[in-house]
């Protein structure tokens, strides 16, 4: 009886396992850091892409829907010029 519940509790053990390493991938500690203060560049939405993307949808009767929409590293100057 004892071995019966024994080799009951291994696959529930290993599914636990299993199921805990999942949970603890990914997160905060995968994410890319803040830019700095002193950085001279930051991450802009690549409106040209997005741009070209959303008109060749148009074109085929698609709907594009951005759910992370491609990005850039721009200057600071480029960014101030892009948000004109």
């Amino acid at each position: 009886m004892r071995t019966h519940l024994l080799l009951r509790m291994i696959p529930v053990a290993v599914g636990a396992l299993v199921l805990a390493g999942c949970a603890s991938s990914g997160g905060m500690a995968s994410a890319p850091p803040p830019p700095s203060a002193d950085s001279q560049s930051r991450l802009v939405t690549d409106a040209r892409y997005v741009a070209y993307v959303e008109r060749q949808a148009r074109m085929r009767g698609v709907e594009v829907v951005w759910v992370n929409p491609p990005t850039r590293i721009a200057e600071l100057a480029d960014a101030v010029a892009d948000s004109d």
